[in-house]
Formats: C-alpha cells, structure tokens, sequence
C-alpha cells in the first residue's frame, strides 16, 4: 500500500496489538492513515493525527457491521454484528473527541470485500458490500481522492 502509492501523501500504519499509552481507555485498531510527514513511528493509534481508520475483519457475514444481504435471516450473526458496530463506533467517537472534524471517513475490509463508512454528528452512511478483487478501481478511487484532499 505505501510503496504503491494509492494514497498519495498519506501512509498505511497497522496497530493491531498497540493502544494508545496516554487513553484512559486502550482502544486498539487495527490500521489507520495519517500524512506522509507526521505517521505512527510506533505502532500506535495515536487517535488525533489518523486521517481516515481501517477495520480489518475475517471474511464473513457476522464480520460485517452493515450487513445488507435481505436474503440472509436477520439473526444470523447478529450479537457478532452488534459488537462489532459497537467496536467501529467506538473509534469514530475516539477520533471526534481527540480532533475536532465536521466528519469522518472509516475503511472497513472484510476478507476480499470493503465498506467506506463517513460519520459525522448526524451518523453514519456506508456504501455497498464491495468486492475489492472484482472491482480494484473503486478501492484505488476512494484511497487516491482521501490522500489528495
């Protein structure tokens, strides 16, 4: 993702086992971009500096925060569902506490697939289940216009 360039001015940082020494409360996520000159050095979330957070999930229906397949049954992995939501909610909240923003965007990976979720004090709107394999240009799309912003 760095060498690549897809996020031009911005870098990939993962932080999967490492909170943020200076939170009350040890919110790990699992990656996170921040500008080129100013990224994690030490795997940490460092909450304030994070342009835009990355959720990285297993594959699977009950992975998925934002499950719109009206096929499935409702309850279908709904506590995993709910717990996770309740987990990317979190770290929305955690970013609008340390900075002051009008909104966030939030990555969420899910096996071969992603969801681009943008929060602000009204809520949360997420795009489609979308299958990064079959459809790499819209991932490099969002990626490429949030590192030129």
């Amino acid at each position: 993702m760095n060498d690549s360039n897809l996020a031009p001015g911005l870098k990939l940082v993962l932080s999967r086992h490492r909170p943020d020494p200076d939170e009350p409360t040890p919110e790990k996520i699992y990656g996170m971009f921040f500008p080129r000159g100013s990224a994690s050095t030490d795997g940490t979330p460092h909450w304030a500096e994070q342009i835009v957070p990355v959720e990285f999930r297993k594959h699977g229906t009950e992975n998925d925060p934002f499950e719109d397949n009206v096929k499935k049954p409702m309850n279908t992995g709904a506590d995993l569902r709910t717990k996770v939501r309740s987990q990317i909610i979190g770290y929305a909240e955690k970013v609008f506490q340390q900075r002051p923003r009008t909104h966030l965007f939030m990555l969420i990976v899910i096996g071969g697939h992603f969801r681009i979720s943008r929060w602000d004090s009204s809520g949360v709107v997420v795009t489609p289940l979308t299958d990064y394999v079959l459809h790499p240009e819209l991932l490099y799309e969002f990626l490429w216009r949030i590192g030129r912003a």
